[in-house]
């Protein structure tokens, strides 16, 4: 080598403008590493992302948002996750029966972010004993639940005063058992409403005539419930039915309405599978309270006439009752295990108002539907079904179908649609207020269509029927109506084939075409 090389190398134009061309590369390079880390750390304090997803899951909508203004300013709730915080936000692996907990954590961080009320702790609930302790709940969740707990003016958590979901109550299932929807905004806002609601709202199951409800005369709510059901003073039945009514934030109490009055406090009343008829007395007692802003859920069974109430709702609601002892039969959607096990759909009348104002966004998804076992039919009088319903004197009367079965669905004999749901919506005139004011009546022929069976299983969508049907319909709170996000499948559906050409072209041609133009130019600088 030539005595001074190096050094005229070094020295040489090339070798500069190499130097200046590598450190820039350098600086840039350090630039947005650093710039990213700080982009990292500011996003993971304040929020910052771009949520990409089809139905916008990671995004709180413009309705949850309004809701979560009306909250109770002077209420103070904490939404707690059962484990580490950086476990949480990489668990996004929904199974195909099974949901994660990422997205609910995606949800409840956003809430925690829009709302002053709410904020978001994370508890290991297999380590931090002395938190659940202290909180009043020990025992009470599992690593796959999250706990809503409330606390005093002083930050102190009431005991008692919490709620405790599986993440699984967060998702929707289809009628086939499957993941189909995430309802996180749902269900994080009928809780939050409900647990910030100073007035406890409550509801009566009337007992007396053979009800599948209360065998005692007690009053339940979330935290007593499943001791008074160990007690044997709740009939196996209605306890899913209770549950849902706990979960929205009510007392739940029995009332003998054939030797009392209807007290002024009840915001709805439920006849849940009466063996025995209702007197005039008692009639005249549940239409004076219809007839006041209150609301009726009746769930009759399917073989027993019950002529009084039976005349009563024909004649004062338009809804007629077909009762038989053998049930109704629909070959299209009925189970192989039994013919009188079947799925009904939301009701598509010319005049759909009902189904979608009471059942929200279930209106529109084609495969969740109610699961219901041995039902009689309702027939609905016409002139109540028209878009200004059935006046008589200040009162309005609206009825429309809920659920329906297929056109195959046969029934004494008659194949054809036929109601399984009804809703009649009362609209009465209010002069001191000088406003319309509206009761509902909700009837339902079916001996199980609330029943713990089919309210818990997540093949059918029961269990959100009542929940919207409760919160649209009892005025607890804030009418709580959101949206249900569907998942979108993101699966890459190619062949053997077609992955391996895409394999050969990013391993082989592209990094070809990329040397081809480097000799180009290499070629074109030699000839200038």
């Amino acid at each position: 080598m030539k005595s001074g090389f190096l050094k005229s190398f070094a020295d040489s134009r090339k070798m500069k403008y190499s130097s200046l061309s590598i450190a820039l590369s350098a600086i840039i390079i350090a630039l947005i590493v650093i710039l990213n880390s700080i982009t990292a750390v500011l996003s993971e304090k304040f929020g910052w992302y771009i949520d990409m997803t089809d139905e916008q899951i990671f995004s709180l909508t413009d309705d949850t948002k309004e809701l979560l203004a009306t909250l109770n300013k002077d209420v103070q709730l904490e939404i707690v996750f059962p484990q580490d915080k950086d476990v949480i936000d990489t668990n996004y692996a929904n199974s195909a029966t099974s949901g994660s907990i990422g997205y609910v954590h995606a949800t409840a961080e956003q809430i925690a972010k829009e709302s002053d009320n709410v904020t978001v702790s994370y508890h290991d609930v297999d380590k931090d004993y002395l938190f659940y302790k202290n909180a009043g709940v020990l025992g009470k969740a599992g690593d796959d639940s999250i706990l809503i707990l409330r606390k005093d003016e002083n930050g102190n958590y009431i005991k008692g005063d919490f709620r405790v979901y599986p993440i699984n109550y967060f998702y929707v299932g289809d009628t086939e058992g499957n993941l189909y929807g995430y309802n996180g905004e749902l269900m994080f806002m009928s809780a939050l409403l409900a647990m910030s609601n100073d007035t406890v709202p409550v509801v009566y199951f009337t007992i007396g005539h053979g009800e599948k409800s209360f065998k005692a005369d007690i009053s339940i709510t979330y935290e007593t419930i499943n001791n008074e059901f160990a007690k044997g003073n709740i009939d196996a039945s209605a306890l899913e039915l209770m549950r849902v009514f706990c979960d929205s934030g009510f007392t739940v109490k029995a009332l003998d309405i054939t030797t009392g009055e209807i007290p002024a406090d009840t915001r709805v009343l439920v006849i849940n599978q009466p063996q025995g008829d209702f007197d005039d007395d008692e009639l005249y007692k549940i239409n004076t309270y219809l007839e006041n802003k209150g609301t009726v859920f009746m769930f009759t069974p399917h073989d027993i006439e019950l002529p009084n109430l039976y005349t009563t709702l024909k004649a004062s609601y338009g809804v007629t009752v077909n009762t038989d002892t053998t049930p109704i039969e629909d070959p299209s959607t009925q189970f192989s295990n039994t013919k009188y096990t079947l799925l009904a759909n939301v009701s598509n009348i010319d005049n759909s108002f009902a189904s979608a104002q009471y059942f929200g966004a279930l209106n529109s998804f084609s495969s969740l539907r109610a699961r219901l076992y041995k039902s009689a039919t309702l027939d609905i009088d016409e002139r109540y079904m028209t878009k200004d319903g059935y006046r008589t004197g200040s009162i309005t009367k609206y009825t429309y179908p809920l659920l329906e079965t297929s056109s195959d669905a046969v029934f004494k004999g008659e194949k054809k649609t036929h109601y399984l749901m009804s809703i009649t919506s009362i609209e009465a005139w209010d002069y001191e207020l000088q406003e319309s004011t509206f009761s509902y009546l909700v009837v339902c022929p079916a001996s199980e269509f609330a029943t713990p069976q089919f309210i818990s299983t997540t093949t059918a969508s029961n269990k959100d029927m009542v929940l919207s049907l409760i919160q649209t319909t009892s005025s607890v709170q804030t009418p709580v109506n959101l949206d249900y996000k569907t998942f979108m499948n993101y699966n890459l559906d190619i062949t053997d084939r077609q992955a391996q050409s895409a394999t050969i072209l990013l391993a082989t041609i592209l990094p070809a075409i990329v040397v081809l133009c480097g000799v180009v130019i290499l070629v074109r600088r030699k000839h200038r």
